[in-house]
């Protein structure tokens, strides 16, 4: 038995559906429960069974290999009277809140954690010993749509929180309108006090769209953070690759060790780059062809049908 716990706090948290993509792959080739401390939500809950944990009613996982997807929130005392086979913990936060998994796991009875990195920049900020694996993405969902028409339009999505938006982005998305690219924003609310009104920038909540569509009305992708915020991955990235989307992005994030500037996507420094990018792509439907296909060709290659058969095995064994 393969016991996958997480938070299930938010719907469009990355390492949730991480989780959850994680879920769906391997129980096809195992049995496999999804646990949480907190009350899930339900959004999450569709078309899965989220078991909560309930240390006084003996409900947690008690042995088999256990799967930590995040190690960024404190697990309950419950560890400790369980005996697993194996302890995975997956590490893709940007601070150093896994260093009490340490503790918390030093128990004669259990076996060596197994670490996880979101990315190799994130493994190297640890200098721990463990695997690199990309947050799975379906590719059969996530596929090259029809486009929006006219006028060329430029979106991105993520969790509306300030860290996922970089501190010059309102600046270059006003650019862009002024340029004559309509911009889309998901997740992109708490932008209203920082960004002009324009008739070419949309901001829309969270989940006003599943992502997949969301993301196959777009030409082009654009995806930046805060400059203090390191994304440990950004799978949103490679769901934008996936759906044959040009990308252009900020260099400092895990998704950028998937890029190479020109080929399948553009990594940029500052507004004016990634301006002049977008401006490109406007302008040269071949080349937005060009590298709309290599990264989907990327996305294909990272993933085959949803994660590589050394990180299924590694599961399993």
């Amino acid at each position: 038995m393969i016991h996958i716990v997480q938070q299930f706090t938010n719907a469009f948290g990355g390492t949730e559906i991480h989780a959850l993509n994680l879920y769906d792959v391997l129980r096809r080739h195992a049995p496999v429960r999804l646990w949480s401390e907190f009350d899930p939500d339900p959004r999450l809950r569709a078309g899965r069974q989220i078991d909560l944990i309930r240390p006084k009613r003996l409900a947690f996982p008690k042995t088999g290999t256990m799967v930590f997807c995040g190690a960024c929130w404190y697990v309950g005392p419950w560890l400790e009277y369980t005996a697993p086979r194996r302890i995975i913990v997956l590490h893709n936060y940007p601070h150093d809140s896994y260093k009490a998994w340490f503790q918390r796991a030093r128990r004669p009875w259990m076996p060596p954690i197994e670490w996880l990195f979101a990315s190799e920049q994130m493994k190297a900020q640890t200098e721990l010993k463990g695997i690199v694996e990309p947050s799975p993405v379906d590719l059969q969902r996530f596929r090259p749509g029809a486009g929006p028409g006219q006028p060329f339009t430029v979106g991105r999505l993520s969790r509306d929180v300030p860290e996922k938006f970089h501190e010059d982005d309102p600046a270059l998305y006003l650019r862009l309108a002024e340029a004559g690219v309509r911009v889309r924003i998901m997740g992109g609310l708490g932008l209203r006090t920082r960004l002009p009104a324009h008739p070419l920038i949309e901001l829309w909540p969270e989940g006003a769209q599943p992502p997949e569509v969301f993301l196959q009305g777009l030409d082009a992708f654009i995806y930046r953070t805060r400059s203090d915020w390191f994304e440990a991955f950004g799978r949103v990235v490679l769901e934008a690759m996936a759906c044959g989307l040009p990308v252009v992005v900020d260099r400092c994030g895990g998704y950028a060790e998937h890029i190479q500037r020109g080929d399948n996507g553009f990594l940029t420094h500052n507004n004016d780059e990634a301006l002049s990018d977008m401006l490109r792509l406007r302008d040269d439907p071949a080349l937005r062809q060009r590298i709309g296909a290599a990264a989907r060709a990327t996305a294909q290659a990272l993933y085959g049908e949803g994660l590589p058969r050394e990180m299924i095995e590694f599961y399993l064994r």
